[in-house]
């Protein structure tokens, strides 16, 4: 795990900023909670703990994620210096919420996993490509509302 870079402790309660997330530990449980503006994306190598919750994915990750999932997967290949990235991470979240339970929203940061991307042909971001049964059956390149997101899977059979 990356190094903390801050940490508090106030009346028994202990916060630190991980590489981005905050963590949260209130009477032994820990509580994770992204820092995107509303968007709930669960850190890499941490499983999703609710539905309707982004996850994560790595190139070690993405067979089991992704690939083997026993629902669609709309997989977000973006990069954290991107703005149109970065836009993406509410409408992201609030479409996994919305489909919680008939599809999967996943991250996958290309810069921090640079192996899974080229095998799916991803030469621009954000690239959405949704998976069935392990093969993408679509794709959209470029930013994203929420409505654009739920029209996409729509016309695909989501």
């Amino acid at each position: 795990m990356r190094a903390v870079s801050r940490m508090s402790r106030r009346g028994g309660r202990v916060a630190a900023v991980v590489a981005g997330t905050l963590a949260l530990a209130v009477s032994g449980t820990a509580v994770q909670a992204s820092q995107a503006a509303g968007g709930t994306v669960a850190p890499a190598g941490v499983r999703a703990a609710a539905a309707g919750t982004v996850i994560t994915t790595t190139d070690a990750s993405f067979g089991n994620d992704v690939l083997r999932s026993g629902v669609p997967v709309l997989v977000v290949f973006c990069a954290e210096w991107s703005g149109p990235c970065r836009m993406l991470k509410t409408p992201a979240a609030e479409t996994a919420r919305d489909y919680s339970g008939r599809a999967t929203v996943a991250w996958h940061d290309i810069d921090r996993y640079p192996d899974t991307h080229p095998r799916y042909n991803v030469t621009a971001i954000p690239t959405l490509h949704l998976f069935k049964g392990g093969r993408v059956t679509a794709t959209r390149i470029g930013p994203a509302s929420k409505s654009d997101i739920a029209d996409f899977l729509s016309r695909n059979g989501v």
